[in-house]
């Protein structure tokens, strides 16, 4: 069948695998109704809209918001927005990972890029967990403590502001955007870092390793986050860098954006868009950067306002 000959309604899955470029005014006004419409009832309208329709949850219908991709651009309603510390807002990534590959050399414990990418987004006691057999007797709260006096010594990668981030919180902070940080680091580390940032007193709240029982991956503080919010997860949109950040704010029910600051865009297809970094965001529209095999959808513009 013809994909413009498809019926669609504004809240059921779309079933076309592909982007449809329309001429269509009435049809906005058709699915902001919630209406059944069918494509080529409207193929001589005037004006420019692309619908997105083949992903699972369309587009238009984030949440409970409804939604129109027109011009390129998605426009649900957000009222809150949570971001990750290191790899989002300030990338330290290249030092503390060199800190995690010297303490591996110290100990004469084979890694490889595939061993450090695992400490990423994560904290670092669940990370160190997982290879403290191999380092003949040392406790992990040991081995943390090895790699932080690395990661504190004036010859490592100095940490850089990720490129949009203050100038995005300082823009959500006028507006009244609530605003939140949720980090697999403990409060000891992101309080200062942020403070540095100057990003520390623009927060509303900062969920850190301390505040949770179980880190990234898991939804725990994505959760709080939104709790202390007072909003729902589906209201919120996340910011995040790591496979573990965008699996965690995925289980929440939110809406992530990924940035592909510390990871190739190959290793964030759970992301529902990607960008370089924040200052692709004009909130409140998004920058389009393509998932890998995720398919048109994804690829879109996607506003978060």
């Amino acid at each position: 069948m013809d994909a413009h000959n498809r019926t669609f309604h504004a809240s059921q899955k779309a079933c076309c695998d592909r982007m449809i470029p329309l001429q269509c005014t009435p049809l906005r006004d058709a699915i902001a109704r919630g209406e059944h419409f069918n494509y080529s009832h409207f193929a001589d309208c005037s004006d420019q809209l692309t619908i997105l329709a083949h992903d699972p949850a369309p587009p238009w219908r984030f949440g409970n918001r409804r939604s129109i991709e027109t011009r390129g651009e998605v426009h649900p309603m957000y009222k809150a927005a949570l971001f990750d510390l290191d790899g989002t807002l300030v990338n330290s990534e290249r030092k503390n990972r060199e800190a995690w590959a010297r303490l591996f050399r110290q100990h004469q414990v084979p890694y490889d890029d595939s061993v450090l990418r695992g400490f990423t987004g994560r904290p670092a006691q669940e990370a160190m967990a997982d290879h403290v057999a191999s380092f003949g007797g040392y406790s992990v709260d040991e081995l943390c403590a090895e790699a932080a006096a690395y990661a504190a010594l004036p010859e490592m990668p100095a940490a850089e502001t990720v490129e949009g981030a203050m100038e995005l919180l300082h823009q959500l902070h006028r507006l009244g955007v609530p605003l939140g940080v949720v980090t697999s680091g403990p409060r000891d580390y992101a309080e200062p870092a942020l403070t540095t940032l100057g990003a520390l007193r623009l927060l509303d709240v900062l969920v850190t390793a301390d505040d949770v029982s179980r880190g990234k991956p898991d939804p725990e503080g994505y959760r709080a986050a939104c709790s202390a919010l007072k909003v729902e997860p589906s209201e919120a949109v996340v910011f995040e860098d790591a496979p573990a950040g965008i699996l965690a704010a995925k289980r929440a029910g939110m809406f992530c954006v990924g940035l592909t600051t510390t990871h190739e865009a190959e290793a964030l297809t759970e992301a529902d868009v990607l960008i370089k970094n924040l200052a692709e965001v004009r909130w409140p529209t998004i920058g389009p950067r393509p998932v890998p095999d995720q398919g048109a959808a994804r690829a879109s513009a996607q506003s978060v306002m």
